[in-house]
């Protein structure tokens, strides 16, 4: 089950984007090379099925989606204005599960979620992350956000999830049953990994960058009323 949720992931993820891309970039099939290659390193320890699966979808999505670029430029003055939006949006997601946390302990299964969704369907998390990183022009860089990108993609979904079991699960005398507790459980883990993944994404950027689009994000005034201290 797994498998195939990682192979849909990997589909929906790569496939659907590249169908809207239209002009041929040697550079990045350079990268889409390096990709392939770094994932079959990564999954040597596998079985073969698996990992033949997984990698020749990897190979057919990344090549498509790699060797294309939009086919209009913008100028580097808004490249720059909108990338640092797409941080922004990144940085406010980061916040928005930092202030998730506590709803999550607290077992407010609904409040926890809002914050959740608000990060996929307001932020555009997905999508900002993916934009930031194909400007990145250092291949190492650029490939170490993709994977974040698309590993956080899949974080998220299992985060809501975890979170969206418990709404349905009835308190046991006033307090969380073993299978509410499990899930909850399962939440704090993948609201860690959700958390280290777009550390691991702004760490990509300059420093200077993330901490302007840090303080945009503070200064935003949002739906669900952040505390301007919480970074």
């Amino acid at each position: 089950h797994t498998d195939l949720i990682i192979l849909h992931n990997i589909i929906m993820y790569l496939f659907v984007p590249a169908l809207v891309t239209t002009t041929v970039s040697n550079k990045n099939a350079c990268r889409a090379s390096k990709i392939v290659t770094r994932m079959q390193a990564e999954n040597s320890d596998v079985s073969i099925s698996r990992r033949a699966l997984l990698t020749t979808t990897a190979m057919a999505a990344f090549t498509l989606l790699l060797s294309s670029e939009p086919a209009l430029a913008v100028s580097v003055e808004s490249l720059k204005e909108t990338k640092l939006d797409w941080l922004t949006n990144v940085i406010q997601s980061r916040r928005c599960l930092k202030y998730c946390l506590a709803f999550i302990q607290t077992a407010q299964w609904d409040k926890a979620r809002s914050y959740i969704v608000y990060c996929t369907r307001n932020m555009h998390l997905k999508s900002s992350m993916r934009n930031a990183a194909e400007t990145l022009t250092d291949d190492d860089s650029y490939l170490s956000a993709m994977s974040a990108t698309a590993e956080l993609d899949i974080c998220m979904t299992q985060l809501d999830a975890s979170v969206y079991a418990d709404i349905f699960i009835p308190a046991d005398e006033d307090k969380l049953s073993p299978e509410a507790v499990r899930y909850q459980n399962e939440a704090y883990d993948y609201h860690k990994m959700a958390l280290d993944y777009i550390a691991t994404f702004l760490g990509r950027f300059p420093e200077e960058m993330v901490k302007q689009a840090t303080e945009m994000a503070v200064k935003r005034k949002e739906e669900l009323f952040l505390p301007s201290d919480l970074v």
